[in-house]
């Protein structure tokens, strides 16, 4: 009897030890199974992790589909260090087939073999180019840069054109060389993302025919600036345009068409191609005030309006005004130089040029006078009410 219980016992506990470690065998221990990195980006995959009654003797590390991950270590049962190589969209599976061993019931070591696998997903960098269009003229070239959403990512990245005899680009440096007339597309190939980011260079060699000047005409203040363009016909016609000005006393004018006014006076802003086709737009630069006048004292009354109204020297100078009162009590004004009178008092109302020039003007504020005008209608029917509301609560006491 006593043998059958011995017998018993040690088949049931047999069979919970195969249990046991047919579970931890086939990777229900605790096992990181799931990764993410980016293109480029290296991270660590734990080996097996058995628990701590079976040790791991070997790995083997392999993905199921090749070219996509770089694998160092894949023999080494504490993990290998992987680097995604190219995107992918969705998962891509490495798996690790491992030996491992334990120690049975009886004292006797067990050897046997098993697969893990590990699932992978790609995160995208999105790869931006400094430009998506250029044009250009035969001989001309254009540096192609490109930055990285995360920022900074290490990626290889190689240009290629769509037709070399429209344009060539440098395979490592991105530096676009004009060939011949046409377009042509150059890509930046990273492998990061689900889509390589594209610029159309246009390689233009018809000359013009014509040319013009926007604006046609513009009133500028001195030491504003502005934009000049240029439209070549036909349209798809190329020429090197220079930019200059008649006066530049009155205002300069760059190889982008940005005029800078300088003094008051009137310049033509031309535009010259290179195969000689001019136009051009005229410049008027207004000056600036010298000096700004206001009417030293005025006299009106609670509720009035009135409009201050300042002059320049010289006449045809023009400037942006700010308008400032000292005593918001007795009298605001606007930006557009509206005064109103709203209390007894003085204020001082302070026009100011945007280059700094400032007049003064003291406006004295009295009581309006018995009656009701258009002008002080508004107060009168305030201080009316105020007087009913004094009365009616006269007569409640």
């Amino acid at each position: 009897m006593k043998e059958t219980i011995r017998r018993v016992h040690w088949t049931f506990s047999r069979s919970l030890m195969v249990l046991f470690f047919t579970l931890i065998a086939n990777g229900l221990y605790s096992q990181q199974l799931y990764y993410s990195a980016y293109v480029g980006e290296k991270f660590h995959m734990e080996g097996p992790d058995m628990g701590p009654y079976i040790t791991v003797l070997a790995c083997h590390y392999e993905a199921t589909s090749s070219g996509y991950f770089d694998i160092i270590g894949w023999n080494n049962s504490r993990g290998a260090d992987v680097t995604i190589l190219k995107y992918f969209n969705g998962t891509q599976n490495i798996t690790c087939r491992y030996q491992y061993q334990w120690v049975k019931a009886n004292g006797h070591y067990e050897v046997d073999w098993n697969t893990i696998t590990y699932h992978i997903t790609c995160k995208a960098v999105t790869v931006t180019l400094n430009n998506s269009e250029v044009t250009l003229s035969p001989g001309e070239t254009f540096q192609l840069g490109y930055s990285t959403n995360p920022y900074g990512m290490d990626l290889t990245v190689q240009y290629k054109s769509s037709d070399e005899s429209v344009a060539t680009v440098g395979q490592w440096n991105g530096l676009i060389t004009a060939k011949g007339g046409g377009k042509c597309t150059i890509t930046a190939v990273s492998n990061s993302g689900p889509k390589d980011p594209t610029c159309i260079v246009t390689v233009k060699t018809d000359p013009p025919t014509a040319i013009s000047v926007k604006p046609e005409s513009l009133t500028l203040k001195e030491g504003k600036s502005v934009s000049f363009s240029y439209e070549l016909t036909p349209s798809d016609a190329y020429a090197k345009v220079e930019w200059t000005s008649s006066d530049e006393s009155v205002a300069t004018v760059d190889q982008n068409g940005k005029v800078q006014a300088i003094s008051e006076g009137t310049a033509r802003i031309i535009a010259t191609t290179d195969n000689g086709l001019s136009a051009y737009g005229t410049l008027i630069v207004a000056p600036l005030p010298q000096s700004v006048y206001l009417p030293t004292d005025i006299q009106t009354t609670v509720g009035y309006n009135l409009r201050l109204t300042p002059t320049f020297y010289p006449s045809h100078a023009t400037s942006t005004l700010s308008w400032f009162s000292d005593n918001k009590s007795v009298a605001t004004i606007d930006a557009n130089g509206l005064v109103k009178a709203k209390s007894m008092g003085t204020a001082l109302i302070t026009v100011k040029t945007e280059n700094g020039k400032e007049a003064s003007c003291r406006v004295t504020v009295k009581a309006p006078a018995q009656g009701m005008d258009y002008r002080n209608a508004s107060v009168r029917v305030q201080a009316l009410r105020e007087l009913i509301q004094k009365s009616l609560l006269n007569i409640k006491k």
